[in-house]
């Protein structure tokens, strides 16, 4: 059975768009209008074409998966791997250790032809191209339904920088813990953008949940006026394109030059700023930052700001554990 474009649509989570393109087919994960916004700062832009969030996520009873992948520049970063799981294992994973010097790859997993659900995390630093996607001896595929959708808003940690492995991301062992189909908003070397949240797809579902994950950047970056002037105007705007959705507003985590000072002050004057903003929406509850990844450099891929595979997972276990806390509805 091939997969071509259309059938794409139903198959595939944390894409805004689809298109058919010479080498194959792309996912995009912003609509064209904020894919405008971004492309007037080509770091954005670049980042922006990265799948982080996106996934193929589907039951069928195909006897071997297979398809070829071309690799673009989603990020500063130079790899790009898919992961692949099988009934919620993981089964196989590969892409390309460096997109310039192995721009594309063939990917092949082999199954029993008994019926399994089948998850495809795209990579979630590089954008990734698909062709000949083949499933080998299915009678069927159906899409899966999830309980929930989540949609994150947030700089390079929350666009997945510095995991290896893409389920690894606290984004996507959030949404894997949660059943959440999620869509990844999140652009590295970001501060707050309200302009990116008015530009929201029209029509687009209602999240159950938003989470929020600013702050660090807008230290290192901005003066305490403009932070402050972003932030709130960043989750005015959230209460006015998603009414009534609450907000996990996550304060930033640790990093290795926190002592220092900045044009914003201190790095307590960013979680408070932050904490302050999300005070101009009803919904929004403040998660600290100061307990989501230990405090040590060897759990930061890059030993100061980018958590790795295994800081990720201290992210993603203690947020869950926080979102339960603010969010009784997620309790279950």
């Amino acid at each position: 059975m091939r997969i071509e474009r259309d059938d794409f649509r139903a198959l595939t989570f944390g894409a805004v768009q689809i298109e058919q393109t010479p080498d194959g087919v792309r996912f995009h994960r912003f609509s064209k209008e904020e894919e405008s916004w971004l492309a007037r700062k080509e770091s954005y832009e670049i980042r922006s074409r990265s799948g982080s969030g996106i996934m193929l996520d589907f039951e069928t009873d195909a006897k071997r998966i297979r398809f070829h992948a071309a690799f673009r520049p989603g990020s500063s970063r130079k790899w790009a791997f898919f992961d692949f799981d099988c009934d919620g294992v993981l089964s196989a994973h590969g892409g390309s250790p460096d997109i310039h010097d192995r721009p594309e790859c063939d990917f092949e997993v082999e199954l029993d032809g008994a019926s399994h659900r089948c998850t495809l995390h795209f990579p979630q630093l590089a954008c990734a191209v698909l062709k000949d996607f083949e499933l080998e001896g299915a009678t069927f595929v159906n899409p899966r339904t999830h309980r929930r959708r989540f949609l994150f808003y947030g700089d390079s940690i929350t666009q997945g920088y510095d995991a290896i492995y893409p389920e690894l991301t606290y984004t996507a062992l959030l949404a894997s813990e949660f059943d959440a189909e999620m869509r990844n908003a999140a652009i590295g070397g970001a501060t707050f953008p309200p302009e990116l949240v008015r530009l929201a797809p029209a029509g687009a579902p209602k999240p159950d949940l938003i989470i929020s994950a600013y702050g660090t950047n807008d230290w290192s970056k901005c003066t305490g006026e403009d932070f402050t002037r972003q932030a709130r105007d960043f989750f005015t705007a959230l209460n006015e394109v998603y009414p009534g959705v609450p907000v996990a507003a996550l304060q930033p985590i640790w990093r290795k030059d926190c002592e220092g000072i900045t044009a914003a002050g201190r790095f307590e004057d960013a979680r408070r700023i932050v904490t302050e903003a999300a005070a101009c929406h009803l919904l929004a509850r403040v998660i600290p930052g100061d307990g989501l990844v230990p405090h040590r450099p060897e759990f930061f891929a890059d030993g100061k700001v980018h958590p790795g595979d295994l800081g990720f997972s201290f992210y993603a276990r203690n947020l869950i554990r926080e979102i339960r806390r603010c969010f009784p509805v997620f309790a279950d």
